[in-house]
């Protein structure tokens, strides 16, 4: 309840209590379920060293007491962390650990998560094609089970995946259909992702007041959720919106935020979409140092492997040099 209510610090306290006591009275099967719940917080919170920790004491526990479903989760989310960390081919080979497994075992709903999990990854590794093969094979899997949060996610994936294949008009039609669900199901971590995505988009389409109007209630739910790495997310893509009004002060007030929170969480891959977005906006101001701040982004991003956001931002500089 209180992780639901976004009141970390006592969902924390809860669950470290809970965890002391069942390590106490010997009950591995507790334990790794309660070590998953503190390793999603510390998580959220961009504490990824702490996350990983509990992460893998929890598939530590679930080898020894050979519940695979146990592994194939902290595969999971020992994948997930990695991604938000900016280390994607370890994020990759987790990921296919859990594929792996839940295949053996025959886990559809668990192989449609995983499809999702790899689409969001691939997002950012530019394999745009198996990206909207992955997310298709989790929504068929997902729909023909009525299994609504993973139908939420292979929407929202595959709406990115068509928006970069120029196909806009459809992709933002499915991911309006992705907020529906999110709000039917009150996940507050997805809304979160889609007006991320959304004002993503609008930003590309230059629409920048729907663009700030997505980035603002995104902010207000990771203030509402208390969660550092949904905050870092709001604050950039909020100063891009101001970027594109003009209001370069407001613009560069949250960027600079957020880029203080990708140092405080040591997550390179945003740091490096933070500069981008500086960079942009002081270009926009007519200052030059931009030019050098974006082509830090484009180091940083390159050796990260982030291979379709440093393909935008060399598409960007050659349309400035032509």
């Amino acid at each position: 309840l209180y992780n639901d209510a976004g009141r970390s610090s006592d969902a924390l306290g809860c669950y470290q209590r809970a965890y002391e006591i069942l390590k106490k009275i010997g009950y591995l099967y507790g334990s790794a379920i309660v070590l998953n719940n503190l390793g999603g917080i510390y998580g959220r919170q961009g504490d990824f060293q702490k996350a990983l920790e509990h992460f893998f004491t929890n598939l530590s526990i679930s080898e020894r007491v050979g519940d695979w479903y146990g592994m194939a989760l902290a595969y999971i989310n020992i994948g997930s962390v990695y991604t938000d960390w900016g280390l994607l081919d370890e994020a990759l080979h987790y990921y296919e650990k859990s594929l792996e497994l839940r295949t053996e075992h025959g886990d559809k709903e668990g192989i449609a998560s995983t499809y999702n999990s790899l689409a969001d990854l691939l997002y950012f590794k530019g394999d745009i094609d198996k990206l909207l093969e992955f997310a298709g094979r989790a929504l068929e899997i997902s729909e023909e089970m009525s299994a609504r949060l993973n139908v939420e996610a292979a929407k929202r994936h595959m709406a990115r995946g068509l928006f970069e294949k120029g196909r806009r008009e459809e992709a933002i039609r499915l991911l309006e259909e992705s907020i529906g669900i999110a709000k039917e199901l009150n996940c507050k971590d997805c809304l979160h992702n889609e007006r991320i995505i959304l004002a993503d988009m609008y930003l590309e389409m230059e629409d920048y007041e729907k663009a700030l109007e997505q980035a603002k209630a995104s902010l207000n739910i990771a203030e509402e959720m208390n969660s550092k790495i949904m905050k870092m997310l709001s604050l950039r893509v909020l100063g891009r919106a101001y970027s594109g009004l003009g209001e370069f002060e407001e613009g560069e007030k949250c960027i600079l935020e957020s880029l203080k929170l990708c140092e405080e969480m040591n997550t390179r891959g945003h740091y490096g979409l933070g500069l981008w977005a500086l960079g942009v906006l002081k270009l926009r101001k007519g200052d030059e140092e931009g030019i050098e701040i974006i082509e830090e982004a484009l180091k940083i991003l390159d050796e990260l492997g982030y291979k379709l956001y440093a393909k935008k931002i060399r598409e960007f500089l050659n349309g400035r040099k032509t």
